[in-house]
C-alpha cells in the first residue's frame, strides 16, 4: 500500500512540475512577445513622428536661431512689468504711514513702474519684427507664391504675415534694430547669412549677396579713403 501511495505521489509531482515548466516556458514567451510588440509601437510612433516633422519642414524655408530665447526674453520681461504694475501700488498701500510723504512714495513708484514698462516696451520694440520661421503657404501657386512670416507680439502672442514677396516687400533703410525689411509695411527681420535661397535673398534685401557684399565692400573703403 505504502509503495502505491508513494508511486501516485511520484506522478502528482512530476505532473506538477511539468505542468510549472510548461507555464514558465508560456509566460516567457508571452512576455518576450509581448515586449518585442511595444517596440514595434514604438519605432511606429517615431516614424510618425519624423514623417509628420518631414512634412511640416518641406515649407519651411527659415527657421530663427534666437526664436526661443527672444520668447522668453519676452516673457520674462512681461511677468516684471505687471509685478511693477500692480506690486508696487500694492506695497505703497500696505506701507502707509511712516517717514516717508506721500508726494515721494509716488514718485519712488512711478519710477519704479516706469523701469518694468519701459523696459517691456523697448524690448517688445526691438524683437517685435524678429521672424521665428518663414515658409511657403501650401496653398500658393509658383506663379504667384505666397510667404508666412511667424513672430510674436508684446504679449508672446504668434502673429503670421502672408504676403507676395515680389510685390509686398520693400528693403528697410532706418535705423531700427533687428528689421531689414518691410512686408506689407510691417517691419520684419531675417538673418541674412540663413538665406540661402538667392532669388528670395534678393526678393528680400532688394539685392543679391555677391551685390551687398560688393556694396560693403565699397563703403568700407571709401570710409578708409576719408579716414587716411
Amino acid at each position: 500500500m505504502s509503495t502505491k501511495n508513494a508511486t501516485i505521489r511520484s506522478r502528482l509531482y512530476n505532473n506538477n512540475s511539468t505542468g510549472d515548466f510548461q507555464s514558465t516556458i508560456y509566460k516567457r514567451r508571452w512576455n518576450s512577445s509581448n515586449a518585442k510588440s511595444k517596440e514595434e509601437e514604438y519605432d511606429d510612433d517615431l516614424d510618425d513622428d519624423e514623417e509628420e516633422e518631414e512634412e511640416d519642414d518641406k515649407g519651411l524655408l527659415y527657421k530663427g536661431p534666437f526664436a526661443k530665447l527672444t520668447l522668453k526674453l519676452k516673457r520674462v520681461s512681461l511677468t516684471t512689468a505687471f509685478m511693477g504694475l500692480f506690486g508696487v501700488p500694492l506695497l505703497a498701500v500696505l506701507k502707509s504711514g511712516g517717514d516717508v510723504s506721500a508726494i515721494g512714495k509716488v514718485a519712488v513708484g512711478g519710477v519704479a513702474v516706469l523701469a518694468a514698462t519701459g523696459s517691456t516696451l523697448a524690448l517688445s520694440f526691438c524683437f517685435s519684427p524678429y521672424i521665428h520661421t518663414l515658409e511657403v503657404m501650401p496653398s500658393s501657386s509658383k506663379e504667384e507664391e505666397l510667404l508666412k512670416a511667424t513672430t510674436r507680439n508684446i504679449l508672446g502672442v504668434t502673429v503670421e504675415t502672408i504676403f507676395d514677396p515680389n510685390k509686398d516687400v520693400v528693403p528697410y533703410k532706418g535705423n531700427r534694430p533687428f528689421c531689414n525689411f518691410l512686408a506689407n509695411d510691417k517691419s520684419l527681420y531675417v538673418h541674412p547669412e540663413l538665406i540661402h535661397d538667392q532669388k528670395l535673398y534678393a526678393q528680400l534685401f532688394g539685392e543679391t549677396k555677391e551685390q551687398q557684399e560688393e556694396t560693403e565692400r565699397k563703403h568700407q573703403q571709401s570710409q578708409d579713403d576719408e579716414f587716411f
